[in-house]
């Protein structure tokens, strides 16, 4: 039988102590970013995901899940600190099938770049999924937003898997039923609003659930009043359609026009501009 030493145990990864975790000091704006995770942006937030010994938060290379019965609450907003940073990598932000058009100058305001998006538009879950494991095994997207709704254990594993082979983060936008099901998602996140952005973590890597937490977002409003002075509406026809048939991409005029959903999303967030690309992967897959 062979001997472990106890030292050499200790450190195994997969061995949470929690004399690792930090006492909790400071609830200012985190920045950090190194091998493992990239700052939320919400300092408290990060401290729930300190383990053995890394800064806590967003991992890298994995997927999460924001539960929520609502929309438009400030999840994307949440989100938005490591966005930007994601979208000055040299690769896309890429979103399938958005329930809401995104609104670009709230995008624009926070800083990310909008020619590093792509929307992507299906029709069945089918589609939706397929268009999501292909970009996040692709190496060319640093963040894949998705909404899939319906998706079983089997259909998440594979993105899961799909995001550690090319390097992405999958954040998935799922029922607050789904809390109830099983997920291969490392990182899980029960989010809701009142009178302010209120999250639960229910599943974190080394660690059990946390308690509700409020996190302060940033004035959206200033933000989105300063950007709707610098940057210009997209009106539906001048997006770009990438048509991917035989593998060529071209750009074709877009016609899709979702005033009513797009001023329902406008108070949350965002999406388009000039640079960004819309894809139909309905026949496709």
């Amino acid at each position: 039988m062979n001997k472990i030493n106890l030292h050499t145990l200790l450190q195994h990864p997969h061995l949470w102590r929690a004399s690792d975790t930090p006492a909790i000091q400071d609830h200012h704006c985190s920045t950090h970013s190194n091998n493992g995770t990239t700052s939320s942006g919400y300092a408290l937030f990060d401290e729930l995901l300190y383990h053995n010994n890394t800064q806590g938060g967003w991992p890298h290379s994995s997927s999460c899940e924001l539960l929520s019965d609502q929309t438009g609450i400030g999840e994307l907003r949440f989100l938005m600190p490591s966005l930007v940073r994601a979208s000055n990598e040299n690769r896309w932000i890429t979103w399938v099938a958005p329930p809401f058009i995104p609104y670009a100058p709230a995008l624009h305001a926070h800083g990310i770049d909008l020619n590093k998006l792509l929307i992507i538009h299906s029709k069945t879950l089918k589609d939706s999924l397929w268009a999501t494991e292909q970009c996040l095994q692709s190496g060319a997207c640093s963040a894949v937003l998705a909404w899939p709704q319906g998706a079983n254990y089997q259909q998440l594993r594979r993105l899961q898997i799909a995001a550690k082979a090319g390097k992405s983060r999958g954040i998935f936008f799922r029922s607050a039923q789904a809390a109830k099901e099983a997920s291969p998602a490392p990182l899980r996140i029960c989010i809701a609003r009142n009178t302010t952005f209120r999250l639960k973590i229910i599943k974190r890597p080394g660690g059990w659930a946390s308690q509700s937490i409020r996190i302060p977002l940033i004035d959206e409003e200033a933000l989105t009043q300063t950007a709707t002075l610098q940057t210009p509406s997209l009106q539906p026809d001048e997006s770009k359609t990438l048509n991917l048939e035989n593998g060529i991409a071209t750009n074709q005029p877009q016609k899709q026009a979702q005033a009513q959903a797009q001023t329902q999303l406008k108070n949350d967030i965002p999406l388009s501009k000039g640079g960004s690309y819309v894809v139909d992967v309905s026949s496709l897959s």
